[in-house]
């Protein structure tokens, strides 16, 4: 042990990273720093330690729940950008930004199906493959299958931009 170093115990060292994890979003690494531990070791003890793991996942939960707090005030009460002063140095009135970023994303999450991204994905044509005894077996014949295919969608493109140029 280090001259001057306090030896505290593992279990109040485990202590110290979850409440760092749980009390504020930082990474792994930041709550490791935080608490004075190596984020190597948190690392071992997570994977050696079932108990310290789930105290992990659910501080995780916790800073991510002051994130999500934190969203929702910036976007409804907004980030003060600007104070303005009178002669005399008191506060009269400030500038307040609000998030619409992070109101778009608030409703998203709570209302999925009426804010989500809509999106159709159609497809036509055929997407049958050759099987590899059929690939395999026109390579020996001397045929390449999947260049011919190639080249058949290059020649298809070519005649699509063709028709679009034509059409001015």
């Amino acid at each position: 042990m280090r001259p001057g170093r306090k030896r505290t115990s593992q279990r109040a060292r485990k202590d110290a990273f979850v409440k760092a994890m749980g009390e504020f979003p930082y990474t792994i690494t930041a709550a490791a720093d935080a608490a004075g531990i190596g984020r190597t070791t948190i690392y071992e003890w997570r994977d050696e330690d079932p108990e310290f793991a789930k105290a992990m996942d659910e501080a995780y939960e916790r800073g991510t729940d002051c994130l999500e707090r934190e969203a929702h005030r910036r976007a409804e009460q907004g980030t003060v950008t600007r104070r303005h002063f009178d002669k005399d140095g008191n506060l009269v009135g400030e500038d307040i930004a609000h998030s619409d970023r992070l109101l778009e994303l608030a409703l998203k999450a709570r209302r999925p199906s009426r804010y989500r991204e809509q999106v159709a994905v159609e497809h036509s044509g055929s997407i049958a493959q050759p099987t590899a005894a059929a690939l395999e077996e026109a390579r020996s014949a001397g045929e390449d299958p999947e260049l011919e295919a190639a080249l058949e969608k290059v020649a298809s493109l070519d005649a699509a931009r063709a028709r679009r140029a034509a059409k001015g």
